[in-house]
């Protein structure tokens, strides 16, 4: 009896040792599992901090680039600025050197090479000889045409019965008839066609006489006092545009010295451009109970300004 019971306390034993050794066995390797599993898990954690740390690094260094594009924009901003003061700077001095320009060029023009415009003008001008039936006129023309229409004072030729009474002599001394003529006598202008078929006269620039300011000069050409060839040039200055008592048309007064002969010649400007003709002068008054008295006037000279002849009447045709 005791010995079965032995045996059997034996057997339990047995069975119970290979049974805690197996559960020893199995938690041991469950323990090992979990250990490599807590080692991957804080490998895995070591791995994000250090990707984090990378993270913070990054997000850092892209703070100090944010920082230093901020510097850069605030140093273009800068520059911007500066750059717009040295455009308004150098807007300044354009339009200083603009002003410059623009009183130095309102100096060159006022001072003429009368020298060259009396070479331009010259075969322009051609002298006027008017057998008026009592005596002869004489006075001065220009020519405005290559085919030989010449512009001159309307008091010259009205009255002329006769075409065959106008005679032409130019600066070269060439002489010619007279083919035509049409006269204005409100504006005390007129329009002598010469008699020739020649289509290569020098015509003279026509300019404008509003673009003239009173105190430039102007130069007035003739042929004062029945003296001939060549012609008289006389300077002065644009005097006045000043309305006349007489007609009430405005002329240009002007002290360039003109005499008797000189009608129907020419006022250039200080481009050698025709902007008048010369028409009459104050040689006398008359008082208030109309009697007229002889007196000298100088400077005291009218021409008719061509931007009241030109453009011409649609019945003149030249």
């Amino acid at each position: 009896m005791n010995r079965w019971l032995t045996l059997a306390l034996l057997v339990i034993l047995t069975i119970g040792t290979v049974t805690n050794g197996i559960l020893y066995f199995q938690t041991s390797e469950k323990l090992n599992e979990a250990q490599n599993k807590i080692e991957l898990i804080e490998g895995e954690f070591s791995s994000l901090d250090s990707d984090v740390s990378g993270l913070k690094s990054l997000v850092s260094s892209l703070e100090n680039g944010i920082d230093g594009a901020q510097n850069d924009i605030d140093n273009v901003e800068g520059f911007m600025y500066a750059l717009d003061d040295s455009i308004n700077g150098v807007q300044n001095s354009l339009s200083e050197l603009n002003n410059s320009y623009t009183s130095l060029s309102s100096q060159v023009n006022s001072l003429a090479d009368w020298d060259d415009i009396v070479n331009k003008i010259e075969p322009s001008i051609t002298m006027l000889i008017v057998d008026m039936g009592d005596g002869t006129s004489h006075g001065t023309g220009i020519i405005i045409t290559s085919d030989g229409w010449v512009l001159t004072a309307a008091h010259m030729i009205d009255g002329v019965e006769n075409l065959s009474d106008i005679e032409f002599i130019l600066t070269n001394g060439d002489s010619y008839g007279c083919e035509n003529i049409y006269v204005d006598d409100e504006l005390d202008v007129g329009f002598v066609k010469i008699d020739t078929n020649k289509t290569d006269f020098t015509a003279a620039v026509i300019g404008s006489s509003s673009d003239t300011k009173v105190g430039e000069e102007v130069m007035a050409v003739g042929h004062p006092l029945s003296l001939g060839n060549p012609p008289t040039y006389t300077a002065g200055i644009l005097s006045a545009f000043r309305i006349a008592e007489q007609d009430g048309l405005e002329y240009i007064q002007t002290d360039a010295a003109v005499n008797g002969g000189s009608s129907g010649g020419a006022l250039l400007n200080t481009k050698g451009e025709l902007i008048g003709i010369i028409s009459w002068s104050y040689v006398g008054y008359r008082d208030g109970y109309g009697y007229f008295y002889e007196e000298v006037f100088e400077g005291m000279h009218y021409a008719v300004p061509v931007d009241d002849i030109f453009p011409l009447p649609d019945d003149v045709i030249i």
